[in-house]
This record gives C-alpha cells, structure tokens and sequence, in this order.
C-alpha cells in the first residue's frame, strides 16, 4: 500500500518492516475514521407535549447531538450552545437564540425549534411549550385584541421614496400593547402603486395612486388579527436629489506662480443622469488668495508659495449646500514678482508675567499681485534680548523677565540681500507680576494698501480706507483664556479681501470668516488689497 501519509520509513530489516507497516495501517485507519466524524441528527429535551407552565415561568431547553464516525459506535452530544433557538409564538413564549433559556409570557401553545447545519444539510428538532392562563388553563388565556396600524394614512411625495408604518398589538392583558411590526406580516393592495417590506413595515412608493397596507399578526392562541392602512404616491416622476459632490484633481501641484490648473465639479444625483458637470454653476472659493485664486470656472491660478483649499459649493433641488474641496501646492514664487518691503505686527505688546506669550505677524508687500502676503512662518525671527523674551520659529514670543526687547523678522531675498522689520515686547519697570495668565488680548490690523472693515466680539470694529494708514482704534479686545473669537472681513468698494493671517483659521464655504482659539496674547492680519 502506497505511503498516504508521505512520511519517510526507514526499514531496518524485513521482519521490522512487516511490523511497521501493520502498525502505519492501523493508524491510517484510525485517523480516516477520526476524520469522518459527522453531526446526523438532532433531538430537544423536553420532549414535545411535556412542558405546560404558568406565565413568567423559565424553562431551559436542550438540544443533543448525534454523531456517527466511520469505525466508532454513533454518540451524543449537548451542542445547546451551537444551534439557533426561535420560537413561533413570541407572544406565548419567548427564548434565547443562543441560550435556549426560554421564558413563558401569555397563554396559548408556541413551538420551540433548534436548528443546525449537519453533514447532509440542516438539522431541525420541535418541541411545544403550553403556558396557562391565569386560572391554570389555557381558558382566560392572553388573548390579542386588536392590531393597529400606525399612522393610518401617509403621503409619499414621489416614486422611489419610503414611508414607515407600525403595527401595534393590544393584548388582554400586560402587557397590553406591543410592538409587532417585525413579526407581523405584511402586505400591500397594489405593488404597482407600493410595496412594503417583511420585518421592518417601510413602504417604498412606485408609481401615482393609493394602496392599502395591511399587517397581520398571529394571537396567543393561533388566531389572526389585522390592521391596515393607507399610503398615496402623488408622482410617478422620483424626485431628484443632489446626494455628493467631487472635485478632479482632487489634489493638484502648481510649480510656478501664473501657472493656471483647472478643476472640474462633478454632482452625483439619485436619477438619471446620475453625473452631471457642475463646474460653471457652484461657487468657487479659496482659503487663501496669498497662494492661489480661482474663477468662476473652476480655473486656479497660483499666485505665492504655500498651500491652499479650493472649495466649490453646489445647491441642491431641496435648497440644501453640497460641498467638495481639492488641494492646491504652490511650490515656486515667480522673479517677476518681488518683495519690497516687511512690517511686523503689533509694533509693540504689552506683557506682565513670567511665561505670557504673544503671537507676532510678519506681514510683506510685494510689487505684483497679490500685493501682501503673510510671511510669519517663512521669516527668521530674533529677540534682542533673550533675558526678557525668546521668540519661536513660528513668531510666538514668550516672556522671561521684566524690560524690553525688540522682535525682528528677517527674510533672504534671491539676490541674497535681505529684507527686515521689527516690532518690540515690553514687560514695564515696576510692574508686578499679575500671575497666571487668564484674559488674553486680541489685536487686529488692517494690512495692505486696500480697505475695508473686520468685525468682531467685544466691540471689536476696525475699517481702513485704500490709500491711507489704517488705524487701530477699537481694534483690540480682551477674552478668556481658550475662547474661540470669530471675524468678519467686509472689502470697501475699491477693494478686494486677500485673506487672513495664518493664526485665524477661514471658515469653510466663508472664507471672508475665521476663527482663532486665544491660548495667548494674538495679533491677526487681515489683508485689504485695492481692484
């Protein structure tokens, strides 16, 4: 007999080799029986007719296995915990699917059932339950009344949309109503106009006209009651929905400022045509205009170095807003356009304690659009006096002591030389520490040769003209520690709004909105440019 295990044997003589093999047969036929082992039938216990029990009352059920094995005699098992318990009456008695802990509820006769998948398909075994009524028999047993459907009538506007209903039963006794919407059976007049779903009781419209919906529930006692309602379809024509919107690319690189990239927006609806291009009629928007713009037809032109979100919103039939965004890089600034001149923001801020900190802003005009841009994290900064504040790569100054130390911005240009601009942080001779800090102020700065308006909190209300030095009366507020502070930018007639500093976050589909959360002393920048 060939070797069916594949295992190597070594024969060390002939007489070795016959006892060898004698034993290797006798296990292989051992092992084959072992592997044949099969699950062919299935029994319950209690047996059936032989529980009767009283409402409220458990009963635990369980399910043995027989098993057969080539060269074995047939054996039984407890597999109660591997079959699937149900009931058919839940309303007489219920049980646990995994548990086969059944528990009696009303009078009448329900069938337990166990279920399993065997060698040869599955495996059923039944055995009835009774459960008395009050006076100890099924007479004056719980008894289902009336089954209503909830609501009676319904409209559903179109094809193609759905509608719930409920079936509630009312029992003789408690509990005396009951949810039977998913062991009810349903059922429709007319499919053509509706048809309703078994378990669940969700009607889904078809087609113009009205049908009957009817939900039919079996009694304790094995008795049908029904309930029916009502549901009109007004339109055959489904109603179409705008349920997504996309943006292609959804990213997008530009290597040079001028460099152009068009975005397409593309709506996805519930009818045909499912997509639709859309990209002439949402409205376009930029988190920033320093990096890159974007027509009304999706066409981006990037404009700085740095990243922006491009964000396109679509309304839909019902009025509501869709959005989609994609992301613009702008990796390279062109030579044409050169910086002329850097401002840090504030010029001067107040401190009094060990640890406050202030945020700085170093703000460039350059000689082409857009003309001002906000460099805070591309300058290099320096404190010139390190003993009474340090200042970070990102412009956050924190203060160490009392005096007063300048804060520089310094950036290279490609001709090596280098653009500078200072403002100073000043912890006044005499003044006390004032402790933790717990009310940090806001300043904001209109910057930029255009003009307009930044509203905010706390009588916060800044407005610059084109072509004079903003002022910045009112344009300082104070707040609790960690609120978030929310700004409005309104451009005046001969301006445009460039954007926000890099500290105030654009709120999205309003970029002319933005938020800070103050965890220090801030200054932001909003950027005025003229037409």
């Amino acid at each position: 007999m060939p070797n069916r295990l594949n295992l190597p044997i070594s024969v060390p003589s002939r007489h070795a080799s016959l006892g060898i093999g004698i034993f290797l047969l006798s296990s292989l036929f051992a092992l084959t029986g072992c592997l044949n082992r099969s699950l062919t039938g299935l029994t319950i216990q209690p047996v059936a007719g032989s529980v009767t029990v009283a409402a409220g009352e458990q009963v635990q059920y369980h399910a043995l296995g027989t098993y057969t094995e080539s060269g074995h005699s047939t054996t039984t098992e407890d597999i109660s915990s591997q079959v699937t318990w149900a009931s058919s009456i839940p309303q007489v008695a219920t049980i646990g699917a995994s548990t086969g802990l059944a528990t009696s509820v009303g009078g009448g006769i329900s069938t337990i059932t166990a279920t399993v998948h065997g060698a040869y398909g599955g495996l059923s075994a039944s055995s009835n339950i009774t459960v008395t009524g009050a006076g100890g028999g099924t007479t004056g047993a719980r008894e289902l009344l009336t089954v209503t459907v909830i609501p009676g009538g319904q409209t559903i506007a179109a094809a193609g949309e759905s509608a719930q209903f409920l079936a509630i039963g009312t029992y003789s006794s408690s509990p005396t109503s009951v949810n039977l919407t998913a062991s009810a059976s349903w059922q429709t007049s007319d499919s053509s106009v509706a048809q309703v779903a078994q378990g669940t009781g969700i009607v889904q419209a078809n087609g113009v006209g009205t049908a009957t919906i009817t939900a039919l529930a079996t009694g304790p006692d094995g008795s049908t009651v029904s309930g029916s309602g009502t549901v009109t379809v007004q339109s055959a024509q489904p109603t179409r929905a705008l349920t997504g919107l996309t943006l292609t690319p959804g990213t997008q690189t530009i290597t040079t400022t001028g460099q152009t990239a068009q975005l397409l927006a593309v709506g996805v609806y519930t009818t045909s045509p499912e997509s639709v291009n859309l990209t002439n009629q949402v409205q376009w928007q930029s988190s920033d205009n320093q990096v890159a713009t974007v027509s009304s037809s999706g066409l981006v032109t990037g404009v700085g170095l740095g990243s922006s979100t491009i964000s396109a919103l679509a309304t839909a039939p019902d009025n509501s807003v869709v959005t989609a965004t994609a992301a613009i890089t702008v990796t390279n600034a062109s030579s044409g356009r050169i910086l002329t001149s850097l401002s840090v923001i504030p010029a001067l801020q107040l401190v009094g304690e060990v640890g406050e900190t202030a945020q700085f802003l170093a703000i460039g005009t350059y000689s082409t659009a857009p003309l001002t841009a906000d460099l805070t994290n591309q300058v290099t900064w320096i404190s010139s006096d390190t003993d009474v504040a340090s200042i970070n790569a990102n412009g956050l100054a924190t203060t160490a002591g009392v005096g007063t130390t300048s804060i520089t911005a310094l950036i290279a240009l490609p001709d090596t030389s280098v653009v500078s601009a200072s403002g100073s942080m000043e912890w006044p001779l005499g003044q006390v520490d004032t402790g933790s800090p717990g009310t940090p102020t806001l300043t904001i700065i209109n910057v930029g040769s255009g003009g307009g308006t930044v509203q905010g909190p706390n009588s916060i209300s800044c407005t610059s003209t084109a072509g004079v030095t903003s002022g910045t009366s009112n344009c300082t507020g104070t707040f609790s520690l960690n609120q978030t502070v929310t700004l409005i930018a309104t451009p005046d007639a001969n301006s445009v709004f460039d954007g926000w500093s890099g500290n105030c976050t654009p709120v999205t589909g309003t970029p002319n909105e933005c938020t800070i959360t103050l965890t220090n002393n801030s200054s932001v920048g909003a950027i005025f440019d003229p037409h």
